[in-house]
């Protein structure tokens, strides 16, 4: 795609891809203003929100390409892709404990009570995000890179960076697994742009506030410990108490905080 938009005899790029939302972050950084009216989106299935928010034009041959997306029929799992989905081995999402780290103690509960209690909040329709287990040395070592040597989150993460060399961030450092596992969890620290409503698999950002924890000031309620959460309201479970609101945020949703 990149070659054929600079490819002067290109007149149309005709995309199949209405039923994946995974392509919306490359035609955003990819596609200019003028490109947009060379690009078209063929819909088979319907079009995702993420695609329809590029502002492509989509074009709908019914005569031609069935609306239902294909089963997958196979009876055993296909070998997970090279990328972060392929490292972690994710276990489905209802079944996800809390975040623990290695070599750090960190109470998640004070009480069997409180443990049900914590588990039994399951947003919809997505659900939790499986667990990432992190080695808490290298998290620190990762959070410590600052603006000149950060590592590139789409390239680590999704695979080859769409910018390439124009990407502002690191993409030669040889990350090992744990490394992959602490930039899967900062990563996840900020919201994903569709929440519960996100249909991608293998989505790296939060679709709830990884950063709640039981107790607080009647000794079972949840607390969110992050400083200036990004998360909105309804991404906590509820009653949460907010205990470092980022202040444009939460100051209309908790008024009493």
């Amino acid at each position: 795609m990149r070659w054929h938009l600079r490819n002067h005899n290109c007149k149309q790029i005709l995309l199949g891809i209405s039923h994946d939302a995974g392509y919306a972050p490359f035609l955003d950084e990819v596609v200019t203003r003028e490109d947009r009216c060379k690009i078209t989106i063929i819909e088979g299935p319907p079009t995702v929100r993420e695609l329809s928010a590029t502002g492509l034009q989509i074009l709908n041959f019914n005569n031609i390409f069935r609306a239902e997306k294909l089963v997958d029929r196979l009876v055993s799992s296909p070998t997970p892709p090279s990328t972060w989905a392929g490292v972690t081995s994710i276990p489905p999402p209802q079944a996800a404990p809390p975040v623990m780290l290695k070599n750090c103690v960190k109470k998640a509960a004070t009480s069997p009570a409180q443990t049900k209690e914590k588990l039994a909040w399951v947003p919809k329709p997505r659900g939790l995000d499986p667990p990432i287990t992190v080695n808490a040395t290298v998290l620190d070592k990762i959070k410590r890179r600052t603006t000149n040597n950060k590592l590139c989150n789409n390239h680590y993460l999704r695979g080859p960076c769409a910018k390439g060399d124009e990407c502002c961030f690191e993409h030669q450092y040889k990350a090992t697994d744990e490394d992959l596992k602490a930039i899967a969890y900062l990563t996840r620290l900020n919201p994903c742009l569709n929440g519960q409503d996100c249909e991608l698999e293998f989505c790296i950002y939060g679709h709830h506030c990884p950063s709640v924890t039981m107790g607080g000031k009647g000794g079972g309620e949840p607390v969110c410990t992050a400083f200036g959460c990004r998360f909105g309201k309804e991404d906590h479970p509820p009653g949460t108490v907010i205990k470092h609101p980022r202040k444009e945020r939460w100051e209309k949703e908790y008024e009493r905080y």
